[in-house]
């Protein structure tokens, strides 16, 4: 290749590198014979991952310190209901403020039989 050396272009020998070399997935380029060539890449062993771990529906993996953990998901603090409320007889639950109450049923003829 061609290099400015002493203002005066000149062709150079450029030392084999691995800089334009690409290598397919699972190997890596080595010079070690005086040529780039792709070999093979030592396999590691993979770390543990949250694919390798099933959580219930409850908890959420994270890794913690390397290792994959079931973390217990905090569930987020529901606004009361009526549900959560037993009224007595003659009231109903009624939201009010956004929060449930029972209120006294007004008057009706709905459980009057008359003849």
């Amino acid at each position: 290749s061609c290099r400015v050396v002493d203002e005066e272009p000149r062709c150079v020998h450029e030392p084999p590198s691995c800089e334009h070399v690409r290598c397919p997935q699972g190997s890596a380029c080595d010079v070690g014979s005086g040529w780039p060539r792709c070999v093979q890449s030592e396999v590691a062993p993979r770390a543990p991952s949250c694919s390798d771990l099933h959580c219930p529906k409850d908890a959420a993996c994270h890794v913690v310190n390397g290792q994959p953990r079931c973390v217990q998901i905090k569930t987020s603090i529901r606004r009361p209901s009526c549900g959560d409320l037993h009224c007595p007889q003659g009231t109903s639950c009624q939201m009010l403020d956004d929060h449930p109450r029972c209120v006294h049923e007004p008057p009706s003829c709905h459980n009057v039989q008359c003849q």
